[in-house]
């Protein structure tokens, strides 16, 4: 799969074995997601340049053809948060099969400035962390988005990576 990130806030997953290659559009409520990913047991995270975390099921999803017939299937909250509905019918007016549409099923607000990076623990996959601009790094729960832990700095955080041998984080500091 090749994931592409736009800066009008869609995350397209694209099957790159097939002709009609575009597999799923997650729609964000920002106008711009950071180019920064994660994705454990069909949980996809990504983070948004107004410190806004993301949360997607990927396995909840509905057909072009049902969004465009309004059959919203559980997305009504998602649909009602979202702010920009013209390029989700300038998407959808422009690709000419059948694809699938999704919505984050949760949004955590807790950086006050950009994120940076996003990573699912490697050896707990109920466990992700989120590393800023606001010098934070954040440990939170997938299930419940509680947060375990967090760490301020005195620089800001740019990259993040769970070390896949022992329990340890490498950060990149500004």
């Amino acid at each position: 799969y090749l994931y592409s990130v736009g800066a009008d806030g869609k995350i397209v997953i694209n099957n790159v074995k097939i002709k009609n290659h575009i597999e799923k559009v997650l729609y964000s409520s920002c106008n711009s997601i950071f180019i920064q990913i994660s994705i454990s047991n069909n949980i996809l995270i990504s983070s948004e340049v107004n410190g806004t975390i993301s949360l997607w099921d990927l396995n909840k999803t509905i057909s072009k053809h049902e969004f465009i017939n309004g059959n919203y299937l559980g997305f009504s909250k998602a649909i009602s948060n979202f702010k920009n509905t013209d390029c989700i019918d300038a998407f959808i007016s422009k690709v000419n099969y059948d694809f699938r549409i999704s919505f984050p099923y949760k949004l955590i607000s807790r950086h006050k400035e950009v994120v940076r990076s996003v990573s699912f623990c490697p050896w707990n996959d109920k466990i992700f962390s989120s590393a800023g601009i606001d010098k934070y790094l954040r440990i939170w729960d997938s299930k419940t988005t509680m947060l375990l832990k967090e760490i301020k700095f005195n620089t800001p955080l740019y990259t993040l990576n769970w070390n896949t041998y022992r329990e340890e984080i490498l950060l990149t500091l500004g």
